[in-house]
């Protein structure tokens, strides 16, 4: 089981990312959306370090693998 800790939510961004490398995103819009003073440069940095883990998820797992299956839960009545 997962802990979400923000490191954790950080690496489900740039595993996103690392999956759709074809993205592109508009970090005026993201800054906009963001609010709290964010602007483009700012989004924009923040996005270095997070293509950059994208690119280090991308190295460490072998071209055609598939994700892990878990078993079906039993439903409860």
């Amino acid at each position: 089981m997962v802990a979400w800790t923000a490191e954790n939510c950080q690496r489900l961004l740039a595993a996103l990312v690392s999956a759709h490398p074809e993205l592109k995103f508009d970090y005026g819009k993201i800054a906009v959306l963001f609010g709290q003073g964010a602007t483009y440069d700012s989004i924009a940095h923040r996005f270095r370090n997070i293509r950059a883990e994208a690119k280090t998820l991308r190295t460490q797992v072998e071209p055609g693998a598939s994700p892990p299956t878990s078993a079906p839960r039993k439903r409860k009545s």
